[in-house]
């Protein structure tokens, strides 16, 4: 059993590693796990009272949206890591009873202790293995932050871009030197509202939906 909590830790960590490769790296900037929470809050969104502030929430809750389903696959994975070296690869201290934390949530609170830098000390790690893997998983943490704050800026540099141009039966939404056919307008603002097309930020995507 704890060789299944270890494989699915692994997972969850190259699932969250990928999805920010191909969001923040990738020629496309398409990925799975961003595309699908992108539109969970897009359909949430239509199922609120359209509004000037529902329009300038959308694109920035989508954003953080994101970014939190990202540190908490990377918490989860990691913390699934942990969990089977619990108690015995791990120092407590004298005040803490060894026994009482060897369960999931200390997993977690290990994780996200790396995870975030904090480095609290009260649970450290015993073995060589875990002392190399607290560092890498801190190093994910700061890495996370790093692309999560490029991210937005390069997504608001794209959301100045948008230019709105219409056309005939729709209009086009010219983003930079990329052209897309827009599905329908937002009645409310007139703006272009584009399906998803690659490369297309989920900032800059949800913002022109729901318009300014």
């Amino acid at each position: 059993m704890d060789l299944v909590w270890t494989l699915l830790g692994v997972a969850l960590i190259g699932i969250a590693l990928r999805d920010i490769f191909d969001v923040l790296f990738h020629p496309l900037g398409r990925g799975m796990v961003a595309r699908k929470v992108v539109r969970g809050v897009a359909w949430l969104a239509q199922k609120l009272p359209r509004s000037g502030t529902i329009g300038l929430l959308a694109g920035p809750l989508s954003y953080v949206a994101v970014v939190a389903t990202w540190a908490t696959l990377l918490a989860l994975g990691w913390a699934l890591v942990f969990l089977p070296q619990l108690p015995d690869g791990f120092n407590f201290d004298p005040a803490l009873n060894p026994a009482e934390h060897s369960g999931f949530f200390d997993a977690l609170y290990i994780s996200l202790v790396n995870l975030t830098s904090l480095g609290y000390g009260d649970i450290s790690p015993a073995t060589s293995l875990l002392r190399v893997l607290g560092p890498v998983e801190t190093m994910f943490g700061l890495g996370l932050l790093t692309a999560s704050i490029s991210w937005g800026r390069r997504s608001c540099r794209w959301r100045s871009t948008i230019s709105p141009k219409r056309s005939g039966r729709g209009c086009g939404c010219r983003v930079r030197r990329l052209t897309t056919r827009c599905a329908t307008t937002n009645p409310n603002t007139g703006v272009c509202a584009p399906r998803w097309r690659p490369g297309t930020s989920p900032f800059m995507f949800l913002t022109t939906l729901y318009g300014e």
